[in-house]
């Protein structure tokens, strides 16, 4: 593993790479951070879910976080976004947010 880590960064790896034992997830406000920067988006989806936590955990949550954090781009975003099951204003109205912080 380490080789391959080396090689895909082109870095010296120092660090000790071992097996994962136990799996302790962060704390709730450490979940989603680069979501959670953007409550207006958060407060446009979080109705189709039965509560914040539900939507936070959901894949849509995961895959905004992903992209407001820099991975993708706003291509995508915009064809996953029509394909949500959710009404259409709210649709453009995600994509509007999103093309403020998107580039």
């Amino acid at each position: 593993m380490l080789e391959r880590v080396e090689k895909d960064t082109r870095k010296r790896v120092y660090t000790q790479i071992e097996a994962l034992k136990i799996f302790y997830p962060a704390e709730d406000y450490h979940q989603k951070y680069a979501l959670r920067r953007h409550p207006e988006i958060i407060r446009l989806l979080v109705n189709h879910y039965k509560n914040e936590k539900e939507f936070m955990e959901s894949t849509i949550a995961a895959r905004l976080n992903g992209y407001l954090g820099g991975h993708g781009n706003l291509g995508i975003v915009r064809e996953e976004i029509l394909k949500l099951d959710i009404e259409d204003d709210k649709k453009t109205k995600l994509i509007g947010l999103l093309e403020k912080v998107i580039r």
